[in-house]
């Protein structure tokens, strides 16, 4: 369902998306599995990996909108600069 759409303005949500729901649906499963084994506290080594790919997905997808709002900013900028007296016929 995540690969359905595809939005080039977009990159990184859908690996975002997957890691998140991976490892969220990981770290639920296994509290229902039968042969569960504790490695770090209450945690099992499948756990933290569905919590390491959770933190990661996160990670990417705050990057991704940090990175995504620095770009519209460069071009603002960009378009101001080029606007100038001349360019909006102020000057003879």
């Amino acid at each position: 369902m995540v690969l359905v759409v595809y939005h080039p303005e977009q990159a990184g949500r859908r690996l975002t998306l997957f890691a998140i729901l991976q490892g969220a649906g990981r770290f639920v499963e296994q509290f229902f599995r039968g042969d569960f084994q504790a490695v770090l506290g209450p945690f099992s080594l499948t756990q933290l990996i569905g919590l390491f790919f959770v933190a990661a997905g996160v990670v990417i997808f705050l990057h991704s909108k940090r990175r995504k709002s620095a770009d519209v900013a460069a071009s603002n900028e960009l378009v101001i600069s080029h606007v100038g007296p001349r360019s909006a016929g102020l000057t003879p």
